[in-house]
This record gives C-alpha cells, sequence and structure tokens, in this order.
C-alpha cells in the first residue's frame, strides 16, 4: 500500500514539471563562440544601464554594452572581426550570469549553441533580426527542470539535476585518437523555448509540451540550447552564479544570424532532419578573440574591490 501511495505521489509531481520533448529529430547545428568580455551589462533588461545589472559573461556579438538593434546587427555583417563566432554569419549576442567557486569568478572558455529541429514540427521558422529570447530565471528558488542542466563535458552522461552539478573538472587531459587531449571541464546548458506567436517583442515565445505549443504560439523556431564550458576545479563544489545561487542559471539571446544562412541552414539541417554538426568557416585562433578591455567595468570592478 505504501509503495502504491509513493508512485501515485510520483507521478502528480512529474504531471508539474515541463515535458522532456521526444529525442527522435536529428536536424540540428551548431556554432561555437568565444568569450568577447564580461561586465555588468544586460542589453535586454536594462538597456544603456551600465551597472544596473549583475556580472554577465557574453559571446558572439562584440558591442554588448548598450542595446542591441536589428539595424546594428545588419551593419555588423561587413565586418566578420564584430563577433567571435566560428561560423561569420553568426553575429547573435549570448549571454549567461557570471560563475563562481569558492568566491572566485571562473571565466567560460567558450559557448556552443546548438539549434535543433523541435520535436514533431513540420515546419520551422528562422528568428527575425533583432529578436530577444530570455530562457531561465533569473530569481528561482527551485530547480529548474527541462531548461536548466549541468554535466561534464568529457561524458555527458555525467550529470546532476538543475540544483546539483556534478563533480567535474581538474582530471588528467585523456589523450584521443587524432592526438589531441580533453580536458575535462563543467558545462552548464540552457534550454530556450520554441514556441512562438509570430509578434517581436520581448516574451512572444513558450515552450512545447511533448511537441505540442500553447495555443496561440503555434509557430515553431528553433531550439536553441545555450552550452557554455567552464575549467572548474575539481570536486566542481562551492558553485554559485553572479545572480544568486546554482538555481538561478539563465541566458539571453539576440538573433544576429544573417538572414539567407539562417534559412539555409534551417532547410539544410532543420527541415532535412540532418545533423550537420559543428559548422565553421574559420579558426579558433580568429574568431575567440577577447575583446579590448573596458574602461568602466574596470573602474567599477575596482570600486568594488575598495581600491
Amino acid at each position: 500500500m505504501a509503495i502504491i501511495k509513493l508512485l501515485a505521489i510520483i507521478l502528480s509531481l512529474a504531471a508539474l514539471l515541463p515535458a522532456v520533448a521526444s529525442a527522435d529529430s536529428k536536424g540540428l547545428w551548431a556554432v561555437g563562440c568565444g568569450l568577447v568580455g564580461s561586465g555588468q551589462y544586460d542589453a535586454i533588461r536594462a538597456p544603456g544601464q551600465p551597472g544596473n545589472s549583475h556580472l554577465h559573461d557574453f559571446f558572439g556579438y562584440r558591442d554588448f554594452t548598450s542595446a542591441i538593434s536589428a539595424p546594428q546587427l545588419k551593419d555588423s555583417f561587413a565586418d566578420p572581426s564584430s563577433n567571435s563566432c566560428l561560423l561569420k554569419a553568426d553575429s547573435s549576442a549570448y549571454w549567461v550570469p557570471a560563475l563562481y567557486q569558492q568566491g572566485i569568478k571562473v571565466d567560460p572558455t567558450a559557448a556552443w549553441a546548438y539549434y535543433r529541429r523541435p520535436a514533431d514540427a513540420k515546419q520551422v521558422k528562422p528568428y527575425p533580426l533583432g529578436m530577444q529570447i530570455i530562457a531561465g530565471n533569473a530569481s528561482a528558488s527551485k530547480p529548474q527542470y527541462s531548461v536548466v542542466r549541468w554535466y561534464c563535458d568529457w561524458d555527458s552522461t555525467f550529470d546532476g539535476p538543475p540544483q546539483s552539478p556534478p563533480d567535474c573538472g581538474g582530471i588528467q587531459p585523456v589523450d584521443q585518437p587524432d592526438g589531441s587531449s580533453l580536458q575535462d571541464q563543467l558545462r552548464l546548458e540552457i534550454t530556450f523555448p520554441d514556441c512562438w506567436n509570430g509578434q517581436r517583442v520581448l516574451g512572444s515565445v513558450r515552450y512545447d509540451r511533448g511537441g505540442v505549443c500553447p495555443a496561440r504560439y503555434k509557430l515553431r523556431l528553433p531550439q536553441l540550447k545555450l552550452n557554455v564550458l567552464y575549467p572548474v576545479q575539481y570536486p566542481g563544489k562551492n558553485l554559485s552564479l553572479a545572480s544568486g545561487s546554482i538555481l538561478t542559471a539563465h541566458a539571453d539571446f539576440v538573433n544576429g544570424w544573417q538572414p539567407a544562412k539562417q534559412q539555409a541552414l534551417i532547410s539544410g539541417c532543420l527541415t532535412a532532419n540532418v545533423s550537420c554538426g559543428r559548422v565553421r568557416d574559420r579558426t579558433q585562433q580568429q574568431a575567440w578573440k577577447l575583446s579590448p578591455p573596458i574602461a568602466a567595468e574596470q573602474i567599477r570592478s575596482l570600486l568594488q574591490a575598495g581600491i
């Protein structure tokens, strides 16, 4: 009788969680973007208000210190150095709250943006240029199941629930068949919503449930899964975020894909249900370069340190 009651409780709790999309879709592409800088900026929540935000790490589009507009992004297409992504056509801005271990900031090594075909989607619409999307809750006090995931880079099956990242980092590099070595890192994966109502304002997207979108949100966008890599020290304990506890993981995205290239990837990878893997047209040495230090951010850091 006790077992039956326990099963009933488990089933009732499961009904409250967002449904996990089926894994039968092969359609995806991925692009890697280097860290361009860190600072107390938020182009979505506090545009043009430096310092009115917790510390973020930024990837991709380099001009993240103010509002990011579609005309700015369109102009950036003429200058590939305006972004840090391995595919020049991606001038999107990606950012996450800074990660700390034992109170010391851990600088991420890179971010990988995976764009997947939503489960059961018959047609996938491109993101409009300049579209803004936030995934996760910076004020969360409970685990964000199906939105936040932490796992070890060397073994994606070694993961933990949103409130408890697994012990990663600090192991000896593992030699690979191609002669390279794989250093273990901690990954934060944030899943973005993929159901859209066709509007271009913040909040015009929702998560699907089992491949079914809510009413009035029936248009499907590529499902973005942003993975950020951190070289934490083993055993990976005493972690926190600039937004608060580890429960507050979240990510922001402003679409800066060149429209023609985005449509080509949607057609060739998502619509065709083909895994295009990691796409690139330049090397890490060419793309993954830090932007020049921000003077205002340097001064703010000194003031906060009491210097």
